[in-house]
Formats: structure tokens, sequence, C-alpha cells
């Protein structure tokens, strides 16, 4: 099994739309999004996510993961501020049929390797409480739990 791990483009939002959607019916407790707001989104709206109209103010780095040519699993690294030298991680999600197969990992890491060379402080996120595949993997990757975790969000915080 090869996992090949790519920027997205605006020129590939769909493909990007699609396994984004994907996620959004399969895990819809996971996302604080839903599979009705995003497929109102427009194509522009879909290009701004994965490249950003004003990068002097942010950045973006939303990658997609394919198994042997097949769409598997995407994330979404981003700067709010350029200035803040703070990173977040979005949309991380894997199809089922390939869960535990890597490709979640690779994505982290490479969203790792951007924040770097991005000359970022930290990498931040959330995800729900149920989610004990994603705990395991950002605890890991060297990721933290934040002390102000409350309710059903558990918060992380990686410092570079």
């Amino acid at each position: 099994m090869q996992i090949e791990v790519k920027k997205v483009t605006n020129e590939d939002w769909e493909v990007y739309r699609a396994v984004r959607l994907a996620s959004l019916i399969d895990s819809p407790a996971s996302f604080s999004s839903s599979y009705a707001n995003e497929l109102k989104y427009s194509e522009e709206k879909w290009r701004s996510i994965l490249e950003p109209q004003d990068v002097t103010r942010s950045s973006s780095m939303p990658l997609l993961a394919r198994v042997n040519s097949e769409p598997a699993s995407i994330g979404l690294g981003y700067i709010h501020n350029i200035d803040s030298q703070v990173g977040c991680i979005y949309q991380m999600w894997t199809k089922p049929e390939y869960r535990n197969k890597g490709c979640a990992s690779k994505i982290l890491q490479s969203i790792i390797i951007w924040a770097k060379e991005s000359k970022l402080h930290t990498l931040d996120l959330s995800i729900t409480t149920a989610n004990k595949a994603a705990t395991a993997l950002y605890l890991s990757s060297g990721f933290k739990e934040l002390a102000n975790s409350e309710g059903k969000k558990l918060n992380f915080s990686l410092v570079l």
C-alpha cells in the first residue's frame, strides 16, 4: 500500500470538497461545521479555503493523502494571522477503509513540517472527547492536552 501526501491547490478543490463532505457525513460530531452548511459553499469559497486570498495575513496547508491514487484522508494546517506564530489544524479525517494505515499520521507530520518551515511557535487543535484514535495520534506526535479542555472538546497544543 502506497500513501502519497500532497498539498491541494485550488485547482483540485472538487476532490478536497468531496472528501470533506464525506467526512461531515461519516463523523458529524467530530466537526464544528455540518454537511448541510458546507454543501452550500460556492466554488469560490472552497478555493479560498485552499488558498487564502490575502496571503499577507493568512496562510493554509491543505493536504490530501492518497492510497494507491485513491483519495483517503485530508487535513488542513492554517495560520489565521501571519504575525501570531500560532497555527491551527482543522478538518483531519480519514475514510473508514483507510484508518489505522498511517494516512492521518503522514498528513499530521506534513503539517508539522510546514509549521516549522513557516517559523510558527505552536500548533493548536481541538477534537471531540469521543475520538480516542485522534487523541492517541496527537499525544504520540508530541501534542499536549491543554488545561482549558472542557465539555465534549479536548484542546491540544504542540510547541515547535
